[in-house]
This record gives structure tokens, sequence and C-alpha cells, in this order.
């Protein structure tokens, strides 16, 4: 994992943000994504045996972001490129071939080819929910669909055929997560000055009293970048 201004590794796996104190969590599944209310119950078992053996690693639950976009699949061929803009929202019908990839800390992506349509494929993201800590001790959501974000793929995914699985990999895939800002009531200190009077009775700053405040402050958009490799085979 890398934060800006300070840097930590995990692999696979990197983060930018602002200069924040970072914690991150995140494994239940909830979905958001293009009206689709669903998450993997129109898959076959393996999918969501797939998903289910891998944790997330900080314990926070999953939610599924669900996008479309064209490729050239040929089904179970050789190794195929899914590129594209990612269009919220899935197309419907039954998956046909289905490849899996894992991401460092548990995220995953799903991409299907569908009955309902030759020319497009389904993007399943399950993200692992994520929280940061603000102002000292205050949990904010992070990565949630609490806080929606939007995911772009920095090139393409590449999936292939595993002969003993009965799911395919994702080879490889890139993909930036945007995050946008995050209102949120916090307590901070806005002393008063404290006013003093000559003796011409003329009044100068002598200190601060102190005083604490509560209002509306807004956590600032940021950006993650996830790479998948080959998920778990079914």
């Amino acid at each position: 994992m890398r934060i800006s201004k300070f840097i930590k590794r995990i692999p696979i796996y990197t983060i930018i943000l602002p200069a924040w104190i970072l914690m991150v969590s995140c494994g239940q599944e909830e979905n958001i994504g293009g009206g689709y209310n669903y998450g993997f119950e129109n898959y076959p078992p393996n999918i969501a045996a797939s998903i289910n053996s891998v944790p997330c690693q900080f314990g926070e639950g999953r939610f599924n972001i669900i996008y479309h976009t064209n490729a050239a699949m040929d089904g179970y061929g050789n190794p195929t490129l899914v590129q594209g803009t990612l269009t919220p929202g899935g197309l419907g019908g039954s998956p046909t071939s289905t490849y899996v990839g894992q991401g460092g800390s548990g995220d995953m992506v799903i991409v299907s080819k569908m009955s309902s349509s030759s020319s497009a494929v389904e993007v399943t993201f399950s993200l692992c929910r994520q929280s940061i800590t603000m102002s000292g001790t205050q949990r904010i959501p992070f990565i949630s669909e609490q806080r929606p974000p939007t995911i772009q793929l920095n090139g393409s995914i590449v999936v292939a055929p595993r002969t003993n699985c009965s799911t395919g990999a994702v080879s490889a895939a890139y993909t930036t997560v945007s995050i946008p800002s995050y209102p949120y009531s916090a307590s901070y200190q806005c002393d008063e000055y404290k006013y003093c009077q000559d003796y011409y009775g003329r009044q100068y700053v002598c200190g601060t009293i102190p005083k604490t405040c509560t209002g509306q402050v807004a956590a600032p958009a940021s950006g993650v970048s996830i790479n998948y490799a080959p998920g778990p085979c079914q």
C-alpha cells in the first residue's frame, strides 16, 4: 500500500492518499451499480464459492459495483483483452463464461460473457470496505457504498481459460478507483482571543481562551489503484 507522503507497501495493492492517518478495513456482501439489485445470486454456485473463499483482509465486508463494457470474447479460447469504458449497470441474463481475478487485500473482479449480449461483457468488482480514522479517533468510510466510488480501467483486462477450473482467470487487470469527498461532523479547536486593557483604556490581545467547536468538514476526494491477478480455481 503506498500512501502519499507516507509509503507503505502491500503486494498488488496501492493506495494514493492525501496526508491522512489511514486505517483500512474489509468480508458480507452488498452491492450498488446501475439500478441492478443483485450480487451473485444469478450466477452458478461456483462463482459465489470463488468469492466466499477469499476473505477481506481487514474484516469490514464486501460490496459489489457492476459495470459492462465491450470486448472480443471468444469463450474459452486464447487470452482475450477486455477494454473500453466501463458503463454502470449489468447486462442481465446468465453468464456463459466467467473469469475471476483477485486483488492483494481480497478485492475481486468477475468478468462474464452474458447470454443477453454477443458484443459486451459484464464486469463486477467485489470490493472490500475500508474506513479511515479522522480527527484523531473518528472513523469514516473510505471505500464503501456509503461513499460510492467510480472505477476506470488502466489499459485492458486480460482473461484466459484454465483447463482444470470451472472459471477462467483474470490474468491481469489494472484499475483506478476514484473516491469522492465525504462530509462529516467533527470537533475542532476554535480558540477565542483574550483581550486586555492598557493604562489608557486601549484593548489589546493578551492571550487566547480555549474553545472547542463542532461543524461540518469534508474528507477530500482521493484515488486508489487496485491491481488484480488470477483468482481462486473452482
